[in-house]
């Protein structure tokens, strides 16, 4: 990793803790990891990296602080002028990945493609390139169904290829360039990262950055269009929420017109714990209905999180700290969506 690969995650008018952005690219689920990310507007990357290397980040904000690409301002890290002419561009994931067990997914289509092209070629001696079980077996029962579909040979590579053809019309041609260079295949076991990133002449991190975006557009749009045979697939790594199980559980009674209390006796747990999964379900639920559970009306001002909770309390006496989180993230997402239609 070098310098220049950390600004992507950096701005220029607000100031950053860099481990709340390690927290929500590992997919930490607390309430706040979850509050900072809404509040950078970077939940779209929730649980997006799970293997990144947290140490070696760390690293390298301070080495592009001392380079002058970030500065510091009281524990805050902001993207400088140079930091911006440096930075990576790059899109931003599909709101729809946060759904999906991107790690499992990308390996999936990997392994889909060896084996559909090894079958093409009428070989079965072969090594795959997962060892991983659970990963294995969907793919078996997965490729067993396509076979029953598709009685000869031609007519599952014909209905693989058309698939992908699809998904791959729906990329920039650099980005498909890069995926067909990393697919393995019968002839060529696809390109490793540090191949593609000397080739296209970015970093190694920055290109596995790419590769998990380009991943995500084409499983998104796999599912979402239900393109076949991928949509089959893939179907196995979709989880069912973005929240924890735990929190939708309670989210799911507290809907049914529960009480806090009631969930809390229900679940066995303290109400803290009822009012903790609330407050994520505001931050990942965007039709959370915040009439229902504000108690106080009052201006928070243009930035939220730099009100303090006490001088909010010595105005209202008998409000809490569950009250005012949940107004902050009303605030911030207030300002996203007017920010978002402009």
């Amino acid at each position: 990793m070098i310098p220049e690969d950390v600004l992507a995650f950096f701005d220029l008018k607000q100031g950053r803790r860099p481990k709340a952005i390690l927290n929500v690219l590992v997919g930490k689920m607390t309430v706040s990891a979850l509050f900072w990310g809404l509040e950078y507007d970077i939940l779209e990357y929730l649980n997006f990296w799970k293997t990144i290397d947290t140490t070696s980040f760390l690293e390298n904000v301070d080495r592009a602080v001392e380079g002058g690409f970030l500065a510091k301002k009281d524990e805050l890290i902001y993207l400088t002028e140079a930091g911006q002419q440096k930075q990576f561009s790059c899109t931003t994931p599909t709101p729809f990945i946060k759904k999906v067990r991107l790690d499992e997914a990308i390996n999936l289509l990997l392994l889909a493609n060896q084996v559909i092209s090894e079958f093409s070629f009428k070989n079965n001696r072969y090594i795959p390139v997962s060892d991983n079980l659970r990963i294995n077996v969907i793919l078996k029962n997965w490729f067993k169904q396509l076979k029953s579909k598709n009685h000869h040979t031609t007519d599952l590579v014909q209905k693989y290829t058309q698939g992908l053809d699809e998904l791959l019309s729906q990329l920039q041609q650099h980005d498909a360039d890069i995926l067909l260079s990393y697919l393995p295949n019968h002839i060529d076991p696809g390109w490793t990262i540090d191949q593609l990133a000397q080739a296209f002449g970015i970093s190694k991190f920055q290109m596995e950055l790419k590769i998990r975006l380009i991943f995500s557009k084409i499983i998104s749009d796999a599912v979402l269009t239900k393109t076949a045979p991928f949509v089959d697939l893939l179907n196995s790594t979709i989880k069912e929420n973005v929240m924890p199980d735990s929190t939708y559980q309670t989210w799911q009674l507290i809907r049914q017109g529960k009480t806090v209390d009631e969930v809390a006796r229900l679940k066995h747990v303290k109400t803290n714990t009822v009012k903790e999964h609330i407050l994520m379900a505001a931050i990942l639920d965007s039709n959370f209905p915040f009439d229902k559970f504000v108690r106080f009306n009052f201006e928070i001002g243009k930035h939220p999180t730099e009100v303090d909770f006490r001088s909010i309390q010595s105005q209202i006496a008998d409000i809490t700290f569950f009250d005012f989180r949940l107004i902050q993230i009303r605030k911030i997402k207030e300002q996203q969506n007017n920010n978002g239609n402009r």
